[in-house]
């Protein structure tokens, strides 16, 4: 089964840099390592997104059979996981999820328009997986889908830097939404922050802007793919 290399497609290489400092030439040299500070922490913030030792890519067929995958699927999706590839197969141990799965399957790649769906796991854990149909990816055929997966503990809590790196946060506005995110209310983050709740207030309203979000449930719905 071929193997993804999704390092390749997200390495940033010296050819980029050169491009990127003839076209804003001439560029003082602080400004030129500046530009490659701020390529390689988006590369990297890209890199960790969707390469850690919670998640996985795998690309799948409308029946679910798995065309090719990263190294680490086999390790992540396994017997007793609640989601696994068996005979080659992607397979939830559930039956109507598995169906569920499937339909969803087929009804991203109908308007070959993205989507995500969350799975149950084991105990404490769950699964979120982001269809991505190769209208989308300048795939061929087969595969026809891509999926990413990534293993979630219901308990778990973002990384501010995270936050901060993926939705162009700034550390204070980050610190607001984590604690957001884990279900508390202003009052309660101004308290857990040691600010005051108008302050709190003004960090939120300057999320609902950058994220181009209009209300608070929106923004919960975005910040859970990052999570």
């Amino acid at each position: 089964m071929e193997m993804l290399d999704v390092f390749g497609d997200l390495a940033v290489g010296d050819d980029g840099l050169t491009i990127a400092q003839e076209s804003l030439a001439p560029m003082p040299a602080a400004g030129i390592v500046a530009l490659d500070d701020a390529m390689n922490s988006d590369a990297a913030a890209l890199i960790e997104y969707l390469l850690n030792e919670e998640t996985t890519v795998i690309a799948v067929d409308v029946d679910l059979n798995v065309r090719c995958q990263m190294s680490n699927a086999a390790t992540l999706l396994k017997e007793g996981a609640g989601l696994s590839i068996r005979d080659g197969q992607l397979m939830h141990q559930d039956p109507d999820v598995h169906q569920g799965l499937r339909s969803r399957l087929a009804k991203a790649l109908a308007p070959g328009m993205p989507c995500a769906v969350v799975l149950p796991g084991t105990w404490g854990h769950a699964w979120h997986v982001v269809i991505t149909p190769e209208a989308n990816i300048s795939f061929s055929t087969p595969p026809r889908a891509v999926l990413r997966i990534e293993r979630r503990h219901i308990f778990r809590r973002p990384e501010v830097e995270t936050l901060q790196n993926v939705l162009r946060l700034s550390q204070a506005e980050a610190r607001v939404l984590s604690e957001l995110i884990c279900g508390h209310s202003v009052i309660e983050c101004a308290t857990l922050l040691d600010l005051s709740v108008a302050t709190v207030r003004k960090h939120l309203a300057a999320i609902l802007k950058k994220t181009c979000c209009s209300r608070q449930s929106e923004l919960m719905r975005l910040a859970s793919i990052v999570m």
